[in-house]
């Protein structure tokens, strides 16, 4: 059993999603034979990667609410796994770039009237810093410590690879830039980007902090050499727990403006952020 019912809010995936000039392509092709229950692959990918995946789908697949694991391993996107709950056949998500690689740990639940005893293997995801658990009475103290350090593996692969999708994105956000320090005259902001700018700045006034990070990257989307909203966008999706993307947002910022009169700043929250999601 996994608890509590954890389904990756979908905001997460929004601010992944920008970050920011997401030309990745996608490869949508099926999944060779030796990884079966993997959408798409990467060439990339180690055979303890691979072996991870495989236990873990093993594993898990044993406790009671858990069927059919998918491993979504898309080349430009953000690694996660889904499956099925049969108790409400509902699909369930986990976000491994979200996940907190020493959290993951074993423990042993010894039951009471009502609940067998069972093994349990439980993680932290950062953005919330709810703690949820998958556990089974027919596993055994092995059998779970597998099945951690097969996701432990899963967690530090995702990270990685997200970490050269937000590589190669930063690259593309400094062409995308070039020259623009050098402009003494800056380009006016487009009209749809405005329109993102007064809906996000009337967000933050109402207290909508999710509504007025949304709206920052939607006028990024359109406008991304703009120092104010990148340092906005960051900020917001600091203050909700979306570090990866507000990391990202503030080296954007600090490209475009490195001697900006809150330059320092920007730096210790990057600081600050990286420390919270284990980096």
């Amino acid at each position: 059993m996994k608890s509590p019912e954890y389904i990756a809010p979908a905001k997460y995936y929004f601010a992944l999603g920008l970050l920011l000039l997401s030309a990745c392509a996608t490869n949508h092709a099926e999944s060779p034979p030796a990884e079966q229950g993997a959408k798409s692959s990467s060439l990339t990918d180690t055979s303890d990667v691979v072996e991870a995946r495989r236990v873990f789908k093993m594993e898990i697949e044993r406790t009671p609410l858990v069927k059919n694991v998918v491993f979504h391993i898309r080349p430009g996107e953000a690694r996660y796994i889904e499956y099925t709950d049969p108790s409400k056949n509902t699909a369930d998500v986990v976000q491994l770039t979200s996940l907190l690689p020493d959290s993951i740990a074993v423990s042993y639940s010894p039951g009471g009237a009502f609940r067998y005893p069972a093994w349990k293997v439980s993680y932290t995801e950062y953005a919330q810093k709810h703690k949820y658990y998958w556990l089974s009475s027919s596993w055994s103290k092995s059998d779970a410590e597998n099945a951690a350090r097969a996701l432990r593996v899963l967690v530090l692969d995702a990270r990685h690879d997200l970490d050269g999708i937000l590589a190669a994105n930063f690259e593309k956000f400094k062409q995308a830039c070039q020259g623009w320090q050098a402009l003494l005259e800056k380009p006016q902001m487009p009209e749809e980007a405005l329109r993102h700018k007064v809906l996000a700045e009337t967000a933050f006034r109402e207290n909508k902090l999710d509504k007025a990070a949304d709206e920052y990257l939607e006028a990024l989307k359109t406008y991304p050499c703009w120092p104010e909203g990148q340092f906005n966008a960051a900020s917001l999706l600091g203050n909700t727990g979306w570090y990866t993307g507000a990391v990202a947002h503030m080296k954007y910022f600090l490209e475009l403006v490195p001697d900006a009169a809150d330059a320092q700043l920007a730096r210790g929250k990057i600081v600050t952020w990286q420390d919270k999601i284990g980096r």
